[in-house]
Order: structure tokens, then C-alpha cells, then sequence
């Protein structure tokens, strides 16, 4: 069976925690075994928390200079198949679609981007059908701000 889980994107300390605990180390506190509820999107959030995604990437600016670009290369199609299931309101293939380009945000630190999917998919599963048309105009500019914003970040560090 399953002994604890890590919510996604995984972040470096709880991992470390979780195989200390398994390896017979006590930790101080517990593993969380549910990601937070997602934090309402806020216009004065940053489309790229460069100091987080720093974080995530244990300091590597070449590590977080991969995960940008498989960003970049994946966020289009992710962002057309979401527009897609809205359009054919398939709420299924809404909410895991959702679900990948949140995890694909978060990885970044695209806090926006993060929030207004995590949004949809959470609205999705509580029933409301309408969550991705009513959501989607919202997500649609903040997925370009992102790749604008990610894009210039690669180029100003020589990526």
C-alpha cells in the first residue's frame, strides 16, 4: 500500500523528508498528504515568481532553464487541448488537462497561469459545467504572458 503521497509538483525538501521517514529517520513534522486548496488569482501575483521557481530548482539555473523550456514546448498544445474540451464542454477531458498545465505551471512558478487552472479544475469536479467558459478568458492572456515572460527569461540568461 501506499504509506504517504507528495503533492505535485513535488517540492525537493518534502521529498528528502518523506525518504528520511522511510528510511527510519523521525522527522520534526509530518508529510502532507494533500496539496493546499489553491489561492484565489490575484492581479498583483507575478506571471513568473523567479525567486520560487529558483527554489524548486535547488538554485540550478540550468535545471530551471529545462524546466522553462519544457514549459514552453508543451504549453501550447496543453493550452489548445484545454480550449478544445471547453469548446466540445467535455468536462472530463477539461479537468485533466487542466490538471497537466497546472502541474506544468507550477513547476515554473507561472503562478497565474497555476491558480486559474487549478481554478477550473476545481470548479470541474464540484459540477459547475460552465467553469471553463467562464474561466477561460482569464487563463487565455495569462498563457501568453507566461510564454512572453518565460521566453525573455531564457534569453536574458543566454539559455
Amino acid at each position: 500500500g501506499v504509506d504517504r503521497q507528495l503533492p505535485k509538483p513535488v517540492d525537493p525538501d518534502l521529498l528528502l523528508q518523506a525518504v528520511e521517514n522511510t528510511a527510519g529517520e523521525q522527522a520534526a513534522s509530518p508529510v502532507v498528504n494533500q496539496a493546499p486548496a489553491p489561492a484565489p488569482v490575484a492581479a498583483n501575483q507575478p506571471v513568473f515568481d523567479f525567486a520560487a521557481a529558483t527554489v524548486r530548482a535547488r538554485g540550478k539555473m540550468g535545471l530551471l532553464a529545462e524546466l522553462v523550456k519544457i514549459f514552453l514546448e508543451d504549453e501550447a498544445a496543453q493550452g489548445e487541448a484545454l480550449h478544445k474540451a471547453i469548446a466540445a464542454r467535455d468536462a472530463s477531458e477539461i479537468e485533466k488537462t487542466a490538471h497537466r498545465l497546472k502541474g506544468s505551471a507550477m513547476n515554473v512558478s507561472a503562478l497565474r497561469v497555476a491558480d486559474l487552472t487549478a481554478a477550473i479544475e476545481k470548479r470541474i469536479r464540484a459540477g459547475e459545467a460552465e467553469a471553463g467558459e467562464v474561466l477561460w478568458p482569464l487563463l487565455e492572456p495569462e498563457l501568453a504572458a507566461a510564454r512572453n515572460t518565460l521566453t525573455d527569461f531564457l534569453r536574458a540568461n543566454d539559455f
